[in-house]
């Protein structure tokens, strides 16, 4: 009776599929997350109006504006609220239309440009994403022509 065996698999090709499962799991769980804590962080919300009565009492120590007209405010208690402001004025222009002084608006720190770490996080998950698939698809098909043509 004889028994047929397998061949004992490369434990380098285990190792690295096995990474590259990981990466998939990891980006994916990353880019998942990112959508559902890209909205559930921004909470609570202010409505521009209450951003400005909040100025014009002197609650707000810092205003952070990012690419996408979100405001993340930070008030002088340490408590943080967020924001959305129109695409067609900066922040302080539309809080000086409704009633904010330039006083009051230059005890504002004022902070524009920023990109969150979720967003970042979120942009570079999918665009390694797809990379890393398709070199994946690209490592099997030269390593199985590679297994054909030594074979034969």
């Amino acid at each position: 009776m004889s028994e047929t065996t397998n061949p004992p698999r490369k434990s380098g090709v285990n190792l690295l599929r096995n990474w590259f499962l990981i990466a998939v799991v990891v980006i994916v769980l990353l880019t998942v997350g990112t959508s559902f804590l890209g909205t559930s962080l921004r909470q609570p919300t202010w409505t521009l109006t209450q951003v400005a009565a909040a100025a014009q009492e002197g609650k707000i120590a810092r205003v952070d504006v990012d690419r996408n007209d979100g405001m993340t405010i930070t008030l002088k208690d340490g408590s943080v609220v967020y924001s959305t402001k129109d695409a067609s004025a900066t922040a302080p222009e539309q809080l000086a239309e409704l009633g904010v002084s330039d006083k009051q608006l230059r005890a504002i720190v004022w902070n524009s440009g920023g990109v969150s770490l979720v967003t970042l996080l979120g942009n570079l998950a999918l665009t390694i994403l797809p990379l890393l698939v398709i070199g994946y698809f690209a490592f099997r098909l030269f390593r199985q022509t590679a297994n054909y043509e030594s074979k034969g």
